[in-house]
């Protein structure tokens, strides 16, 4: 599904299944996607800030450029996702499975709470 720009701000979006959507830049800002299947969707350049995200699988999801600032990532899964460049401060990982070198591709770490709970110390 093609939803290039949509506007899905306030959203709730708990499970749903968005595998393989194409996002690019879309606003989902304080949106619930909890639990949502978004494995290898496309999420470049989307508005993800105060969006809840716990437990959601993000699989192989290309989250380049995306702003996710103060996102609630709490045990998603992020294995092989693209977040390069993206913004993830004052974001939780608690518990989220991503890997160092995923976190070395990330522009902007300030304030993130890491996968083991400690705060992020650049």
């Amino acid at each position: 599904s093609k939803l290039y720009e949509a506007n899905l701000s306030w959203a709730n979006l708990t499970g749903a299944k968005l595998g393989r959507a194409r996002l690019i830049a879309a606003n989902l800002s304080e949106a619930n996607l909890s639990e949502a299947d978004l494995e290898a969707a496309d999420l470049s350049e989307a508005d993800l800030r105060e969006t809840t995200l716990s437990f959601a699988n993000l699989k192989s999801a290309i989250l380049r450029r995306a702003n996710l600032k103060g996102a609630d990532l709490r045990e998603a899964n992020l294995t092989e996702a693209d977040l390069s460049q993206a913004k993830l401060s004052w974001a939780n990982l608690g518990r989220a499975k991503v890997s160092q070198a995923q976190l070395e591709q990330v522009a902007d770490l300030e304030g993130l709470i890491l996968p083991d709970g400690s705060a992020y110390k650049g």
